[in-house]
């Protein structure tokens, strides 16, 4: 009887462990799905399903990525951040035809990025994985976050030697 009450308390214990990290694992996915770019693009005219959106000649997809901690290492040097004043940091960058680059809010609220024709909702501290592609080369994509226009330029550039 003695020993019932502990494989009892053992079940109840490892119940408890597996519901909490049930519980834990929820909440790390939230945190690592909400700022995920799982969330789709805004519906507009041009948009195609599979993440991809495109319009006037330039075309951006999305792309499926696991923790921010190692998105930030991976797209180090691609990666262009928006603070709480929707201000980016670089302001001007230049990238060849088909880079990936990760966009991501640093802020606690939520913001609305254009990119060139390209719509774009950002959950607080979400971050979105996106190839910039265009048809016509050299191309200046202009960014603007909610109400601040232009605050980022980025120059696409022909990928000649395919690197």
């Amino acid at each position: 009887m003695f020993s019932n009450r502990w494989v009892a308390l053992a079940v109840i214990i490892v119940v408890g462990l597996v519901i909490w990290n049930l519980w834990e694992f929820k909440g790390e996915e939230e945190t690592m799905q909400t700022p995920a770019p799982t969330a789709s693009p805004i519906p507009q005219s041009g948009l195609q399903s599979g993440g991809t959106t495109s319009g006037g000649g330039t075309s951006f997809t999305q792309t499926q990525v696991q923790t921010y901690s190692a998105v930030v290492s991976q797209y180090e040097g691609r990666r262009i951040q928006f603070d709480d004043q929707c201000q980016s940091q670089p302001t001007e960058v230049t990238y060849k035809n088909g880079t990936t680059l990760m966009f991501d809010n640093r802020s606690a609220m939520a913001k609305t990025v254009k990119i060139g024709d390209q719509t774009y909702e950002f959950l607080p501290y979400g971050y979105k994985i996106l190839t910039l592609n265009s048809v016509s080369l050299p191309a200046t994509l202009n960014v603007s976050c909610n109400n601040s226009v232009n605050v980022l330029k980025i120059l696409l550039q022909a990928n000649i030697l395919g690197q």
